[in-house]
C-alpha cells in the first residue's frame, strides 16, 4: 500500500513537473511569438508605407507619362522642323525619353504588384501569428488551470510552495531508483501472475474470504509485532546508552581500583591484614622495636632474680598467622638451652618476670622521655606465689633497683613484714577500716 501510494504520488509529481515544463515552454513560445508578431507588425507597417509611397509614385509617374505623351502629341502636331533629319532626331529623342518613362512606369507597376503580394503574404503570416498567439495563450490558461488543480490536489497553495517542497536532485534520483526497483519487482510479479494464470487456467477459483481474513489478522499481528519491536528497540537503545554510561563508569572504577590497589596493599600491611602473613600492625611493629628495648632492660633484673637461669625473648615465629601480634614473649631456659612459652613458668617465676618487665619499662620510659622519672611504683599481689628464697631475692632486687623511686608492695603475705621496714597496715573492723603506720 505504501509503495503504491508512493508510486501514485511520484506519478502525480512527475505529471505536475511535466505540465510545469510544458507551461514554461508555452510561455517561452508565447514570448517568442509576441516578439515575432511585433517584428512582423513593424515590417507590415513598413511594407504598407512603402506600398503607399510606390503607389503615390506610380500615380505621379502615370500622370507625368500622360502629360508627356500629350505634350509629345501636341509637339508632333505643332512642331515645325527645318528638315526631315531634324524631325527624325527630335522624334528619336522623344521616343527614347518616352520608352524610358514607360520602362520606369512598368518597373513601378512591378514593384507595386510585388509589394501587394508581399503585403498579402505578410497579412496571412500576421494572421497565423495572431492565431498561434491566441492558441498559445489558451494552452497557457489551460495548463495554468491544470497546474493549480494538481497543486491543490497535492496540498500546495501555489507554485512557490511546491518549488520549496520539491525534493533535491539526489533524493529524487534515489526515489527514482527505488521506483525502478519497484517496477522491476512489479514486472517480475506480473510475470509470475501470468505464469500462475496459465497454470490455473480452467481451474475453479477458491473462496479467498477466509484467507483474506487470515491475511488481515496476520497483518494486524504483524503491525502489533512491529509496534512491540519498536518498543523493544527503544528499550534497547536506552539500555545501550545505559550500558555505554556503565562501561564508562566501569572503566573509571577500574582505573580507580588500579590506583587503589597500591593503597590497599599499604593499608593491609599497616593494619596487619596481608593474606598469608603474620597479623602484625604497623603500631605493633613499632611497639615491637620499643618492646625489645624493654626486654633487654628487664632481663638485667630477671637474670639476677632467677640466678641467670631465664631470659625474656620476643617471639618471632608465630604459632598461627591469625593470633600472632608481634608482642608475645618466650622464655629461654639456660638449664636446657631451649626456648619455651612464657606460660610454662611457675607462679613465682611469672611474678619475677612481671616485676622485671615493670622495672624495665620504668627504665626505658625514663630514658626516652627526656628524663621524666616514675617517682612511685606499687606492686599488687604476686608475692604469695614465691618461696622463701625467691621472696628474699625479689625484695633485695627491689631495694637495689628502686634508687630514689618509692616502691610500694600491696600484699597479705605475713613474711613480708619482717623484710620491709616501713609499712602501712590496714585493719578491718565492724565499724570500718583503720590504718597503722609502722616506721
Amino acid at each position: 500500500m505504501l509503495r503504491e501510494l508512493q508510486k501514485s504520488k511520484s506519478v502525480e509529481i512527475e505529471q505536475a513537473q511535466t505540465a510545469l515544463a510544458d507551461i514554461r515552454k508555452d510561455i517561452e513560445r508565447a514570448r517568442d511569438l509576441r516578439v515575432l508578431l511585433a517584428e512582423d507588425e513593424g515590417k507590415l507597417a513598413e511594407a504598407h508605407s512603402r506600398a503607399e509611397a510606390n503607389k503615390q509614385a506610380l500615380t505621379e509617374l502615370s500622370a507625368l507619362t500622360a502629360a508627356r505623351q500629350a505634350e509629345a502629341d501636341t509637339l508632333q502636331r505643332n512642331l515645325e522642323f527645318d528638315n526631315i533629319d531634324s524631325a527624325k532626331a527630335h522624334l528619336a529623342q522623344t521616343t527614347e525619353a518616352l520608352q524610358a518613362m514607360e520602362k520606369a512606369l512598368q518597373d513601378a507597376q512591378d514593384a507595386y504588384e510585388k509589394l501587394t503580394r508581399e503585403l498579402g503574404t505578410t497579412d496571412a503570416v500576421l494572421g497565423e501569428r495572431h492565431a498561434a498567439q491566441r492558441e498559445a495563450e489558451s494552452r497557457l490558461a489551460r495548463a495554468q488551470a491544470h497546474l493549480e488543480s494538481v497543486l491543490a490536489e497535492n496540498g500546495f497553495a501555489d507554485l512557490p510552495q511546491y518549488e520549496q517542497a520539491v525534493l533535491p536532485e539526489d533524493d529524487r534520483s534515489a526515489l527514482q531508483q527505488e521506483i525502478e526497483r519497484y517496477e522491476g519487482r512489479l514486472r517480475t510479479l506480473e510475470s509470475d501472475v501470468r505464469n500462475l494464470a496459465e497454470r490455473t487456467a480452467g481451474k475453479q477459483h477458491a473462496d479467498l474470504t477466509d484467507m483474506q481474513a487470515g491475511i488481515d489478522d496476520t497483518a494486524q499481528k504483524l503491525e502489533e509485532t512491529l509496534e512491540t519491536a519498536r518498543t523493544v528497540q527503544s528499550a534497547l537503545d536506552a539500555n545501550l546508552r545505559a550500558y555505554q554510561n556503565l562501561s564508562a563508569s566501569i572503566d573509571t572504577i577500574a582505573n580507580n581500583e588500579s590506583q587503589f590497589a597500591d593503597y590497599q596493599v599499604l593499608s593491609a600491611t599497616a593494619n596487619g591484614e596481608l593474606t598469608g602473613k603474620p597479623k602484625v600492625t604497623l603500631e605493633a611493629y613499632a611497639q615491637a622495636a620499643f618492646f625489645e628495648m624493654i626486654l633487654q632492660a628487664a632481663n638485667v633484673r630477671f637474670a639476677k632474680m632467677t640466678g641467670n637461669r631465664f631470659q625474656l625473648i620476643r617471639k618471632t615465629t608465630p604459632a598461627n598467622l591469625t593470633s600472632y601480634r608481634g608482642l608475645e614473649i618466650d622464655i629461654l631456659d639456660q638449664y636446657t638451652g631451649k626456648q619455651r612459652d612464657v606460660r610454662t613458668l611457675s607462679g613465682g617465676e611469672s611474678f619475677q618476670a612481671s616485676l622485671s618487665l615493670a622495672m624495665g619499662l620504668s627504665d626505658i620510659v625514663s630514658a626516652t622521655t627526656g628524663g621524666v622519672m616514675l617517682d612511685a611504683m606499687f606492686i599488687d599481689e604476686g608475692f604469695g606465689s614465691l618461696d622463701e628464697d625467691a621472696l628474699s631475692a625479689a625484695i633485695e632486687t627491689l631495694r637495689k633497683m628502686s634508687g630514689n623511686r618509692i616502691t610500694g608492695i600491696i600484699s597479705h603475705v605475713g613474711n613480708l613484714g619482717t623484710l620491709i621496714e616501713k609499712q602501712i597496715v590496714v585493719h578491718g573492723g565492724a565499724t570500718g577500716s583503720s590504718i597503722e603506720i609502722i616506721d
